[in-house]
């Protein structure tokens, strides 16, 4: 049996002592059993047993992709085939990773700051999850951003790369190359050294469209002109392709203006012409166990809400 744990054990065991100190403080005595079994079957269901299942076939590639994605508000815009460009985006990384199977791959966000989400990992399946929980800042949060913030943490997933032996590594930049911040957008081209092939991706239309986002009520509004008079009309965000040709250049790969996922298969069947031989090897897969911990998880979170009735009718 191996585990793999959804939040990082240390994190867990503070997050499970903290709320075992509120249980002895705050429950009655005929409740702290319950809430305490009920942390314990957390902290299990959090570790993520899993069992040997079986063999399968896994293909390995000499390929690193990294992903880099604009995720400031400009990218809610609705002029992606009328939905919100970032939408387009998380389709699209999805399209590339079934188009380039068995490479590593990592995942950049930017708005305010850069981040690494993902590190390089063969789990594919991992970064379309956390592609699939980019979201942009809340209007109150965002900022004046630069299109090329990301360069340091970009630089070190591609050095990172670098140190292993026969590896190509692959940047694509996803983006609507919309400079808020009073400055230029830095150069990339110290960073073209470490890329042998890629493309920027460019998001939205030059007329532009207008940007909408989940306000702190859970309601989706748009975002306001406040340059404008009152009552402000929409802000409209615009694609800036001079900007992403720029980037493109900088790392000497293409700009391709994204309007379907196919738009990128030319590039995409040359990477995969360039590549070497698929490597396959058996692998272990492992089934996971921790879903079977839920129905004595629903029992007790039952018999905890049983308690928290008959409380209630004794008080009556």
């Amino acid at each position: 049996m191996i585990t793999n744990p959804i939040i990082p054990i240390p994190i867990m065991i503070i997050i499970s002592i903290i709320a075992i100190i509120l249980i002895l403080l705050t429950s009655k005595k005929f409740k702290i059993i319950i809430r305490l079994l009920i942390i314990i079957v957390i902290f299990f269901v959090n570790l993520r047993p899993m069992i040997p299942d079986d063999d399968v076939e896994v293909v390995h590639n000499n390929m690193d992709v990294i992903f880099v994605v604009d995720t400031t508000l400009s990218m809610n815009a609705l002029d992606y085939n009328n939905t919100k460009r970032l939408d387009g985006v998380k389709k699209d990384i999805e399209y590339i990773i079934d188009k380039l199977p068995g490479a590593f791959y990592s995942l950049i966000s930017y708005e305010n700051t850069a981040t690494v989400k993902m590190p390089l990992t063969v789990d594919g399946v991992a970064i379309l999850a956390s592609a699939e929980t980019l979201e942009p800042p809340d209007e109150l949060y965002a900022r004046g951003s630069s299109i090329t913030i990301f360069k340091d943490e970009l630089e070190t997933v591609l050095k990172k790369s670098e140190k292993k032996d026969d590896r190509s590594r692959i940047i694509f930049i996803f983006s609507d190359g919309e400079q808020t911040k009073d400055e230029e957008p830095e150069s990339l081209k110290s960073l073209k050294k470490y890329v042998d092939n890629g493309a920027v991706l460019g998001y939205g239309t030059t007329k532009g469209g207008n940007i909408k986002y989940t306000d702190y009520s859970g309601k989706e509004v748009y975002v306001k002109d406040k340059t404008t008079k009152y009552p402000y009309e929409n802000a409209v965000s615009k694609l800036d392709e001079k900007n992403l040709k720029k980037m493109a250049s900088d790392l000497n790969i293409d700009y391709i203006h994204m309007t379907k996922s196919s738009d990128i298969d030319s590039t995409l069947k040359n990477l995969n012409k360039k590549k070497n031989n698929d490597d396959k090897e058996k692998e272990t897969a492992y089934k996971d166990l921790y879903y079977y911990y839920s129905p004595v998880l629903i029992i007790l979170f039952l018999i905890e809400l049983y308690l928290d009735r008959r409380s209630e009718l004794w008080k009556n």
